[in-house]
């Protein structure tokens, strides 16, 4: 434990602190007062009519049908709706963007309100609004349409939001200003053409992108504009699975985002880390100690309910991992309701959550829970993403999960198919998602005894995890289990072999729940039954001894351990009498 914030984020990155923390206000950017035209030494009736051309050409009449068209053109069957609601969520957001532009600018000039340092600062945030709206309409513009449409409702949610620019204050330790710099102008336009990047589904470039920047720039920008570097970089680094570069990137943002007194960012930095340590990780006491750092200056930062339902969303990752179903719908509960005050009811964030409640349910053994969630998402999602959106998918095949455990095995292997089609369609016939589908309906149809029907699909399965993923991949072991038992019951141990051989050797290699690893060894001592029974007694010995710890006195899988402890057990002594 650490006795002050300051020895924390000390702890947090030794050694490194800059020449000053000290980092300048933002003004206005140059960009911003150009398209105004407006000073505070101006003598106009009206010194803040120009807001409603401060956005100039970047969403006119002609770029918004150019966007629309673009869309529409694709050859995908959900293209026409992405169109659709790319182009109306864009209007809202000019719309409201430019009201704000207007209101904060009448706050200083006419209501006399607001001081001009404010103004300052809140005019800087309106104008890194403006370039992630721009990078935004230039990646319509510009990247591949197909590649493009899956990710465009992502795409558009991520624009911030502009009335978080009402409440703004100077930054206390705060400087002289260096955002009408035009190098650092330049740098924040960058960044969001990364974000922007990012959003579009083009992680890697993003990432590419950010890494040059922090190579060439990093040490010698203002501290507020290293704050959105780092933050940027650590969110792309934990994106590619670099979780650890991308804790020392997320530590540092909060660090100087601290020693400007800027506690929106530094709870930002937070959040972000609450997921890569405690989530991605695994580790969960570190993961809860910054999700409280986050919630600790989203308190100073007037309690913003977006960053608040964000910080209880990964909080409530690191619980549900970690096994605590109490405190995770004590955290997505709340999450879900201030993003409805926030949204909606019917906007697609707030299934979101519901989808992830979901797997409370499941885990609780609350089917009917859980079935009537997935089936909500299902409904939000259609409306939101078309029928055909790859993003139907996963809660399709959840709801398929769930219908089997009910029992009702042919509606579940119809929600499976369906899934499994609509991934193929929209992501091609390799992509890992189609043979985890295959894999679903696998695991469907043999636990409704059809292993004949079964078979086929784990093949498939199999064959497309090892294109797309690699045959030493993890996602690998699952089908080949699955193979295996399909094959056992169908009465071929000896084919069942080489599946189940491969299926262990991976799932030890990457430590698999112990579940998975019993199941495999049990699975293989039953296939070398007939032609090693030696080694088959001793996988046998090893995975009852796993069963006996881990499942509890209903599973299914005891009436099969008991058969063949049965079949094994020593004969009784002779009697002697």
């Amino acid at each position: 434990r650490f006795a002050s914030m300051e020895e924390l984020l000390a702890q947090l990155d030794p050694g490194t602190r800059r020449r000053s923390t000290a980092a300048a206000v933002a003004v206005v950017g140059l960009a911003t007062l150009a398209i105004v035209g407006v000073s505070r030494g101006s003598t106009e009736l009206d010194p803040c009519g120009g807001s409603a051309q401060a956005l100039g050409t970047t969403w006119d009449a002609a770029t918004r049908e150019a966007a629309s068209t673009r869309l529409a053109d694709v050859a995908l069957p959900y293209a026409a709706r992405a169109a659709e609601t790319t182009t109306a969520a864009l209007d809202a957001w000019a719309e409201h963007w430019t009201t704000t532009h207007r209101e904060i600018c009448e706050a200083t000039w006419h209501g006399g309100t607001q001081s001009t340092e404010a103004l300052d600062v809140r005019m800087a945030c309106l104008d890194d609004g403006r370039r992630a709206f721009a990078a935004t309409v230039a990646t319509l513009r510009e990247a591949t349409p197909q590649a493009l449409v899956e990710h465009v409702t992502e795409l558009v949610m991520g624009l911030p939001d502009p009335s978080v620019c009402r409440e703004l204050a100077p930054h206390p330790h705060a400087a002289a200003s260096t955002h009408d710099d035009p190098r650092v102008a330049r740098v924040r336009e960058q960044l969001a053409e990364l974000d922007a990047l990012r959003r579009s589904g083009r992680g890697r470039e993003a990432l590419e992108l950010a890494q040059t920047l922090a190579r060439e720039i990093g040490a010698t920008l203002d501290p507020d504009t290293g704050v959105a570097l780092h933050y940027a970089l650590g969110v792309l680094q934990d994106d590619a699975g670099d979780f650890g570069a991308a804790q020392q990137s997320l530590q540092h943002a909060a660090r100087l985002a601290r020693s400007l007194g800027d506690p929106r960012r530094e709870a930002e930095a937070w959040i972000e880390l609450t997921r890569v340590v405690g989530t991605h990780q695994h580790d969960a006491a570190q993961g809860r100690f910054f999700g409280a750092l986050a919630l600790t200056a989203i308190e100073a930062a007037r309690g913003d309910r977006t960053l608040r339902g964000s910080a209880l969303l990964e909080l409530g990752e690191v619980e549900f991992r970690a096994g605590n179903d109490e405190a995770t719908v004590e955290h997505w509960g709340e999450a879900e309701a201030l993003r409805r005050e926030q949204y909606g009811e019917h906007d697609v964030r707030v299934a979101q959550v519901w989808s992830r409640l979901a797997g409370v349910d499941l885990r609780r053994g609350d089917m009917a829970g859980a079935r009537a969630r997935l089936e909500a998402v299902i409904e939000r999602y259609e409306e939101t993403y078309g029928a055909e959106h790859p993003r139907m998918a996963a809660p399709l095949g959840n709801l398929g999960f769930v219908r089997s455990a009910q029992g009702e095995h042919e509606a579940a292997v119809e929600h499976m198919r369906r899934a499994t089609a609509i991934a193929e369609a929209g992501r091609g016939p390799h992509h890992p998602q189609v043979a985890g589908g295959h894999d679903a309906i696998g695991q469907v149809l043999a636990q409704a005894g059809q292993p004949g029907q079964a078979e086929p699909e784990f093949e498939a399965a199999i064959a497309g995890f090892d294109r797309s993923l690699g045959p030493e991949h993890p996602a690998v072991a699952e089908p080949l289990l699955g193979l295996g038992q399909v094959r056992l019951a169908l009465g071929r141990p000896g084919d069942a072999i080489a599946p189940l051989e491969r299926a262990l050797a991976l799932a030890s290699a990457i430590d698999a729940p112990p579940v998975q690893l019993a199941d495999t060894r049990f699975a293989l001592a039953r296939a070398l039954e007939p032609s090693d029974p030696e080694r088959a007694v001793e996988l046998a010995r090893t995975a009852l001894a796993s069963y006996e710890e881990i499942l509890r006195a209903d599973d299914e899988r005891w009436p099969q351990v008991q058969a063949w402890r049965d079949r094994h057990a020593p004969a009784p002594a002779p009697d002697g009498g």
